[in-house]
């Protein structure tokens, strides 16, 4: 699907035959209309967490945003989570490995406490978490994507 982007100078996507939106490869990208698209461009994953006024507390931490989250789903993208290669002490959130697959260039690693089901990281580093881990990670702010809720 991401092939179409870099080719494509204005890009619909479709949900159900209907349009969701319309727009450039990036506008798509960076500001998605809704979790359907955010989902279906860029594989933006749910995040868990429970909603304040300046951002977001999980068991394991809490993510500061500038925009108030009550009432909101938030999204993030792999490439967006880091976790920390220096074990426990730089990334403001916690979480647990639960998978670990090598790619080739990087790891794709599964974290469990951020979200209902696991959400996963891109890892480029050279000390890959083992399963079970407790990690430390850190989520982009500026990347996080807020929707207001779907019925």
């Amino acid at each position: 699907q991401n092939e179409a982007l870099a080719i494509a100078d204005r890009v619909a996507v479709m949900s159900s035959g209907q349009v969701a939106q319309i727009g450039t490869p990036e506008t798509l990208y960076r500001q998605p209309s809704n979790e359907f698209v955010a989902g279906f461009v860029g594989n933006a994953m749910p995040l868990g967490g429970k909603g304040t006024k300046n951002g977001m507390a999980f068991p394991g931490g809490t993510l500061s945003l500038e925009q108030n989250f009550i009432g909101k789903s938030a999204f993030v993208r792999a490439e967006n989570i880091h976790i920390d290669e220096n074990g426990l002490k730089d990334g403001n959130l916690k979480g647990t490995a639960v998978s670990v697959t090598y790619l080739g260039t990087h790891y794709r690693v599964g974290i469990q406490g951020l979200a209902d089901e696991p959400i996963f990281a891109f890892y480029r580093g050279f000390n890959v978490p083992s399963i079970g881990q407790e990690i430390s990670v850190t989520i982009t702010p500026e990347a996080v994507l807020l929707f207001d809720k779907e019925s």
